[in-house]
């Protein structure tokens, strides 16, 4: 075979050779295309499955993205009223800080003028304190003033406010000066059974009185007003205490008969009852007997109860017409209308409105 035969065969066998090379690459291509195209499928069917879902979860997020949209607009509005809120609150807040700094600086000035008052308090506080201490002893000072005073205008006055019942303190059979005297003159009731004994000796200091003590007429006597800043009135009637008659022996109708009542009473120790007995301008003792009588001792008119003629002795009448007569008496003796006022002793006290109310009363006095 020639050369050119041989270089036929061997280009077709090397071009078989190829076509065999490619076509193995060929069915390889083939093989790995099919392979590339079962994987893209499956991807391709992954991704269409996947749009699909993706599809489906667009449409639900399209969905709660416009729920999320509302939303949003709804809370930017919120938010836009909210800070709208915040700045006012801001601009209010600003407000009060600046109020705030302004009270700050009005309580730090209170403060202080909180101390400087406190400071003057307290300087005050113990001012008043010492001024409570000077009108505690001031007005204790007063009180003994004015009580002294009272007890003075009570002293002074019991002299000269009559009728009051204040004259029960004028009848003073416990005075030294009485006590002694009705011993001096009667030595004393030695047998209190003795009535005979207690007469004759009533008869006695009533004859003492009469003839010991000078009748005086009362001069000016000081009247002290309640309050010491009025005016200091005169009185020409003034009651003596007992003991002053004796010491001055002299007084008028009113100091013979207290004088008289202290000393009886003196004599039987307040046993029995002796009073004296005022009428219109002038005064007297009686003494209540038994079975409606009384006796009736008058030193400064010169009157007493007594039997008459001839021998006058001293004794006790029925109460109506010793009463009446002893009136009468001071009918001729100088008081035109006199009328029984009113009595008293140690124990008693009594107005009357007139002589007959009187008698009734000392006629009913002793029948309960």
């Amino acid at each position: 075979m020639s050369e050119a035969g041989k270089r036929g065969i061997e280009i077709a066998k090397i071009g078989l050779g190829v076509s065999i090379a490619m076509l193995i690459v060929l069915l390889i291509s083939s093989a790995w295309l099919y392979t590339q195209t079962t994987i893209l499928q499956t991807e391709v069917n992954n991704l269409e499955s996947k749009y699909n879902d993706y599809v489906a979860t667009h449409g639900h997020s399209n969905s709660e993205y416009q729920m999320l949209s509302i939303n949003h607009t709804q809370l930017e509005e919120s938010y836009q009223a909210l800070t709208q809120s915040c700045n006012q609150l801001l601009l209010e807040f600003n407000n009060l800080t600046g109020e705030h700094q302004a009270l700050t600086e009005n309580y730090s000035q209170l403060q202080l003028s909180y101390q400087q008052f406190n400071t003057t308090y307290q300087d005050l506080k113990d001012e008043y304190e010492q001024l409570e201490t000077t009108h505690q002893t001031l007005n204790a000072a007063y009180n003994s003033y004015r009580e002294a005073y009272r007890a003075l205008v009570s002293t002074i006055n019991l002299h000269v406010d009559h009728p009051s019942q204040d004259e029960k303190s004028l009848i003073t059979p416990e005075d030294p000066a009485v006590e002694n005297k009705v011993q001096e003159i009667t030595g004393g009731w030695s047998n209190t059974s003795d009535w005979t004994e207690y007469w004759t000796e009533v008869k006695m200091m009533y004859d003492w009185v009469v003839n010991n003590i000078e009748y005086r007429h009362d001069g000016l006597y000081p009247h002290l007003p309640a309050d010491p800043n009025y005016q200091v009135r005169q009185f020409g009637e003034m009651w003596q205490f007992p003991n002053q008659t004796l010491d001055l022996e002299r007084g008028d109708c009113d100091d013979m008969a207290t004088l008289l009542c202290s000393m009886i009473h003196s004599y039987d120790n307040n046993e029995n009852d002796v009073e004296c007995i005022a009428i219109t301008q002038h005064m007297a003792v009686y003494i209540p007997v038994a079975e409606d009588e009384v006796c009736i001792l008058d030193p400064s008119g010169r009157y007493y109860t007594n039997t008459g003629f001839p021998f006058y002795e001293i004794t006790s009448k029925d109460i109506l017409n010793e009463v009446n007569d002893w009136l009468d008496y001071w009918r001729t003796h100088g008081i035109e209308y006199p009328v029984v006022d009113w009595i008293f002793s140690i124990n008693i006290w009594k107005g009357f409105w007139n002589t007959d109310s009187f008698i009734s009363w000392l006629y009913g006095r002793y029948q309960d």
